[in-house]
């Protein structure tokens, strides 16, 4: 047992001197509200080699890593200080999803990295001022959460919503009323495959709750 934690501690030891041995440069840049820091191989500029951040305005933010220019380990997303989304990149999973409806719908299932909101602030005071609980809905006292499904081109504008998972006729009818207003002002970090922004789909849920 002894040797084989021996064992284990020295490749251990040997993949972290190895990854230490690779001589890396900080890069600092910035495009309107949007700053990245991270470094490269000072031998291959193009490669992406540790520590990644992306801040997006004063409300997101991303931390993550890389290895010879593929993301690796556990990747966080930030909104206002609060974790909203992390991925397991070795095992490919997601760890912790605030939208945890939405799961199994994330754009990174299919290789792309999600896009996000920057305007929360102004869409979450259009959301409470547009919408209404309907009537039946409230006297049969149902509730619950609407997913819509919002499909981001590649220049981050929303062009497309559909009921992905409905709770209640009326109550779906409400949700996708309000996102429909709310599309022409949605403003998103487009999602991004291979470095490039591509056209992509993320879920938002609408919840209803009487309480």
């Amino acid at each position: 047992m002894y040797k084989k934690l021996f064992i284990v501690l020295i490749l251990s030891l040997i993949t972290t001197f190895t990854y230490a041995q690779k001589k890396t440069k900080k890069i600092s840049a910035n495009d309107g509200n949007i700053k990245e820091v991270y470094y490269v191989l000072k031998d291959s500029m193009s490669i992406k080699q540790g520590e990644y951040k992306k801040w997006v305005g004063d409300n997101y933010c991303i931390f993550g890593q890389y290895n010879n220019d593929e993301r690796c380990g556990i990747w966080n997303t930030y909104s206002f200080g609060n974790l909203i989304f992390s991925y397991d990149n070795d095992n490919k999973k997601v760890v912790f999803d605030a939208m945890n409806e939405c799961l199994n719908d994330t754009s990174v299932y299919r290789g792309i990295n999600a896009p996000f909101l920057t305007n929360v602030d102004v869409l979450r005071n259009k959301l409470i001022s547009n919408t209404r609980y309907p009537q039946d809905a409230r006297e049969k006292g149902k509730m619950g959460t609407v997913v819509i499904s919002i499909t981001v081109d590649s220049l981050g504008n929303a062009i497309k919503s559909e009921l992905k998972t409905g709770v209640y006729k009326s109550l779906d009818e409400e949700a996708l009323k309000v996102i429909k207003l709310l599309l022409p002002i949605m403003k998103f970090y487009p999602g991004t495959k291979n470095g490039q922004f591509v056209e992509s789909v993320i879920c938002f849920p609408f919840k209803f709750n009487l309480q």
